[in-house]
């Protein structure tokens, strides 16, 4: 079995502290990254509530045209604008399911990225507190081994 010397030792402590100290810098990045997700994805809630809105407006124009053409024309035309109101309906309704759908869905989308944003945070956190320990632990080390070594060389005097 190899021993190593105690710079070897204590080039090893700093070099796992200094990975450990990056990684628990890195973890910011993280969240950031996890938090702009959830931007996004209410940003694209809203452009759907827009869509939806705007296609409802188009919507009102279109029965607007067809009940003025409805008015100049006499009882077939009448049936006509049943038919497109009864289109319009349906249509209307459509949209509104699908307006309801979108939300419905960016509303279960933000609610799991946010429990997985929280879950991250306490995860990173519960880490952080690991990393310093373990940081701590490594310099009990090696302050306890340049004890060690002092006495060694008292010893050796």
């Amino acid at each position: 079995m190899e021993t190593k010397s105690r710079y070897e030792v204590i080039n090893e402590l700093e070099a796992k502290k200094r990975e450990l100290i990056n990684e628990r810098d890195g973890f910011q990045d993280k969240i950031l990254k996890n938090e702009n997700e959830v931007i996004l994805l209410q940003k694209s809630k809203e452009d759907g509530i827009a869509r939806a809105g705007r296609s409802l407006i188009d919507l009102k124009r279109k029965e607007e045209r067809s009940l003025k053409d409805t008015e100049r024309l006499v009882e077939d035309l009448q049936r006509k604008k049943e038919d497109i109101m009864i289109e319009i309906k349906s249509e209307e309704d459509k949209i509104n399911r699908s307006a309801e759908d979108s939300i419905n869905q960016h509303d279960r989308s933000i609610e799991l990225r946010t429990k997985e944003l929280n879950q991250l945070k306490n995860t990173i956190e519960e880490r952080k507190a690991t990393i310093n320990e373990q940081i701590k632990s490594i310099d009990d080390n090696l302050e306890r081994f340049g004890n060690i070594t002092k006495e060694t060389k008292k010893i050796k005097e």
